[in-house]
């Protein structure tokens, strides 16, 4: 991969040492002349793995509906190597994004996002999971329950592996759809409980040294706390302030002046 990042890098120093802007016409020209159709698809295949494992996000060369020329075409219009990738991973979070409002997400794994740096859509890729597979709930009708909706979904298609169904539909008098029933409910709440624990809610306070606060009253005390000056610029505020008590005294409460009564005629 390091070497396929070094000749992508190339195309910015000697054009035509380097014919990236080429590549899939070069391919497309050697790949004619081959009578093997399956070798051809699986050696395009392994180019694109290729090119979207050098800009580091090889888990979305199978879900994103683009072609790997496109890509390329897209990473030569930047300035330099660092520009042209920053530029196509800007594009590819984008369709993601558009991908993930559409739920068409069958194929996006948070796993694989977070491995690639795409950390900032797992909240909204997760929220979108748990609801498809909330929908997907098994249920008994007319006597039976289809797994359809259940088959689609990426943590449904978990489920159905780890009970052992290959089957679309389950009759209700069937064992394993009891087992099935009581295990969709079961993983339901662990999925719930780990995306809260994941993602906290927006509404609660985060203090600076990251830990959530219970109420607005533990943040403040939280910020005077680790606002608190350190070090020698503490000692010097403690000193400042213990020397200005000392300096500072209580003032003394002046006496009224009595009033004279004079007397008539003098002393």
């Amino acid at each position: 991969m390091d070497q396929l990042v070094e000749l992508m890098k190339g195309y910015w120093t000697d054009k035509k040492a380097y014919p990236l802007h080429r590549l899939y016409k070069i391919l497309e020209k050697k790949w004619k002349k081959s009578d093997n159709e399956e070798e051809t698809i699986e050696r395009i295949m392994l180019v694109r793995d290729g090119v979207f494992g050098a800009l580091d996000m090889l888990s979305l060369s199978l879900p994103l509906d683009i072609s790997g020329d496109a890509i390329i075409q897209k990473l030569i219009k930047g300035t330099d190597w660092d520009d042209g990738r920053r530029r196509v991973r800007s594009e590819c979070a984008k369709i993601v994004n558009e991908m993930i409002s559409s739920r068409r997400i069958a194929d996006i794994l948070p796993s694989g996002l977070e491995r690639d740096g795409f950390g900032f859509l797992v909240p909204d890729l997760s929220e979108a999971l748990l609801k498809d597979f909330k929908k997907a709930e098994p249920r008994v009708r007319k006597g039976s329950a289809s797994l359809a909706r259940l088959s689609r979904s990426v943590l449904g298609r978990r489920l159905l592996r780890e009970q052992m169904i290959a089957e679309t539909k389950l009759p209700e008098g069937d064992s394993r759809l009891t087992s099935l029933r009581e295990a969709y409910d079961k993983f339901l709440v662990e999925l719930e409980l780990d995306q809260q624990r994941a993602f906290p809610q927006e509404t609660l306070q985060v203090t600076f040294n990251g830990k959530v606060a219970e109420d607005e009253m533990e943040y403040m005390e939280a910020a005077r706390a680790d606002a608190k000056p350190t070090g020698i610029q503490s000692e010097l505020t403690e000193y400042i302030t213990s020397t200005k008590e000392a300096k500072i005294k209580p003032k003394k409460k002046r006496k009224k002046p009595s009033k004279r009564i004079k007397k008539k005629g003098g002393a």
